[in-house]
């Protein structure tokens, strides 16, 4: 498993080169910068329950529940999440 917050390095190599115009007195150099990052790993989770009557037959009506959870992490970012059905028959 991943350790929460990830954390890691991040490294930057860039050459100073001496090719362009103008330039007098230059030495090729490369430069490297090393810093440390950290992100917050979240774990978003939705479940989605449906419920419904266990008999029917044609020409019943039939009435569906569906619920739906928000089991993310506690750190996760708020969620929007909107069921919506259409039902045809």
């Amino acid at each position: 498993m991943t350790a929460d917050p990830l954390n890691d390095r991040g490294t930057v190599i860039w050459h100073d080169h001496c090719d362009a115009p103008n330039t007098t007195g230059c030495s090729e150099l490369e430069n490297i910068i090393q810093a440390p990052a950290s992100i917050n790993l979240v774990q978003p989770a939705i479940a989605v329950d449906k419920t419904g009557d266990a008999f029917s037959k044609l020409g019943d009506e039939i009435d569906y529940a569906v619920t739906l959870s928000n089991n993310s992490s506690a750190d996760t970012p708020p969620l929007n999440c909107t069921a919506a059905t259409r039902w045809q028959g």
